[in-house]
């Protein structure tokens, strides 16, 4: 691929909120699984697993599961301002129930080498340093998406 089909792919690639309900093949959900696991990973741990979910009573759970997260979320919300925000954000929340497959990413809560120094020498870390495994995650995520697009 050359650098400019790279970036037309990079440019491209959108969120899709409606699905065809066309089904994907094992072909095809292997293939975005080999993409996203070559993504970099903090330390090459690649703590992350995914789990593929067809199954579309385990989807609603998933959704009935955030929905009840966003109706707790939203009583504590006082600011009407941030509250209408949220409101309108929370409608994207659980499309997903209706894409034929969901990739469920997840990653390991493990300790970083710089977290390993720190508790050794006791010195501070900079802010956002135990949140490797899940910029790891979010690459392999990325990966997963541009390989779909």
């Amino acid at each position: 691929m050359q650098i400019d089909e790279l970036l037309t792919v990079l440019k491209e690639r959108r969120s899709i909120r409606a699905f065809s309900g066309e089904a994907v093949s094992a072909e095809e959900i292997q293939m975005l699984l080999e993409a996203a696991q070559a993504a970099p990973s903090n330390s090459n741990r690649q703590g992350w697993k995914f789990l593929v979910i067809k199954n579309d009573g385990i989807k609603r759970q998933m959704a009935d599961a955030v929905e009840q997260k966003v109706l707790e979320l939203g009583r504590v919300i006082i600011d009407a301002e941030l509250r209408a925000a949220f409101d309108s954000y929370a409608r994207y929340l659980t499309f997903f129930t209706k894409a034929p497959v969901v990739i469920a990413a997840l990653s390991k809560r493990s300790p970083s080498f710089l977290e390993t120094i720190s508790r050794e020498t006791g010195m501070d870390l900079p802010i956002g340093t135990g949140q490797a495994e899940l910029m790891s995650v979010s690459m392999a995520i990325q990966n997963l998406q541009l390989a779909a697009h």
